[in-house]
């Protein structure tokens, strides 16, 4: 989440879970214990990619946030980049919708009553890796108009690599498919963006299809 344009990135199936924990009884549960080593805080290893649905390809709130004010461009990939990879429907949640706490009960009793009463130091650490993967496919209603899908990764802060591009070097890892002119179904100009330039090198790097945004944006 300290990458992410949303700092709470990552908290909306905790507070959900801790909402329903009124007796404290999951007690750090993302966290390490201050008696026991238990948890580990895998948050730090848990390394996203986004992507938005099809029919958000030229979509002006999307231009706005994430196309560099309508300057950029939009890539429609097809499903030979993705191979086998794992892609997850990011689920968004109201809290104020009471039938959310009700879906998550099973998850909660199950955690409470089969996992943190018992004593075994490895299940818990799984069990808190798990967390903490599944907690960034949840995200609050305020952004469904997103519609994104994400890729999820865990690895080792050994096995990242350093961008040092930013003032701040970031962590990163690399995924295993490249992207070349193959699993590129389409690229949409920004509404803003210099149609005739960047058609011309997408063509140029094998693209076959370029269009222009048909959003009005100024």
């Amino acid at each position: 989440s300290i990458y992410l344009n949303n700092s709470k990135e990552g908290e909306t199936f905790r507070k959900i879970l801790s909402k329903m924990d009124s007796k404290n009884e999951l007690n750090n549960i993302f966290k390490i214990s201050s008696n026991k080593q238990y948890f580990i805080d895998e948050k730090d290893y848990t390394y996203l990619s986004c992507f938005c649905s099809e029919e958000k390809k030229d979509d002006l709130s999307m231009w706005i946030h994430y196309g560099d004010d309508g300057k950029g461009i939009s890539i429609l990939f097809n499903e030979d980049f993705f191979g086998n990879t794992t892609l997850y429907n990011v689920q968004y949640l109201d809290f104020n919708d009471e039938t959310i706490y009700y879906q998550f009960q099973n998850i909660f009793n199950i955690l409470k009553n089969d996992i943190f009463n018992e004593d075994r130091a490895f299940l818990l650490e799984i069990c808190n890796i798990i967390l903490n993967y599944i907690s960034y496919i949840f995200k609050d209603k305020s952004y469904n108009y997103e519609n994104e899908i994400r890729m999820l990764r865990i690895k080792n802060y050994n096995e990242a690599k350093i961008d040092f591009q930013f003032e701040v070097p970031k962590l990163y890892i690399e995924f295993e498919n490249y992207i070349t002119s193959n699993v590129i179904d389409e690229i949409i100009v920004g509404p803003k963006a210099e149609f005739e330039n960047i058609c011309a090198y997408a063509k140029y790097i094998g693209i076959k299809k370029v269009t222009k945004s048909v959003i009005n944006y100024k």
